[in-house]
């Protein structure tokens, strides 16, 4: 009888955060936003992220959106994904084209409609 080893491979799953206070001077708001960018790389399959942001209150406008460096090869991006009245924002799933990729993920909001987009600093993994 022989003995058969096979390895298992597993989900490889991460995460990066990014959260400011904002404040308006305009509309006097105080507002926390907060970028999340998350991955994973399943056995055998091109990696992918997902991005979003939230807000401690509804802002007029939020987005995400989360773009790929395809192992230098090319890049790709989920496009902005932007929601009114709300505090929320998922830019939905972006999977590379390539076995090796970075992901960045983007996060903004404007508080009223005359606000310009205020940013968090960017999330990133690189799988």
């Amino acid at each position: 009888m022989t003995a058969e080893s096979r390895i298992i491979e597993k989900d490889i799953v991460l995460s990066d955060e990014s959260t400011v206070i904002f404040s308006d001077n305009v509309s006097r708001a105080t507002v926390t936003i907060k970028g999340n960018l998350t991955g994973s790389k399943p056995p055998l399959l091109k990696p992918r992220a997902t991005a979003k942001t939230s807000t401690s209150q509804n802002v007029y406008s939020i987005r995400a959106k989360v773009d790929s460096n395809n192992n230098g090869t090319s890049t790709s991006s989920s496009g902005w994904k932007t929601l009114n009245n709300t505090s929320i924002a998922n830019s939905g799933q972006l999977i590379a084209n390539t076995t090796k990729a970075k992901f960045t993920g983007y996060h903004q909001m404007k508080i009223t409609s005359s606000s310009s987009w205020f940013s968090t600093a960017n999330t990133s993994l690189t799988y």
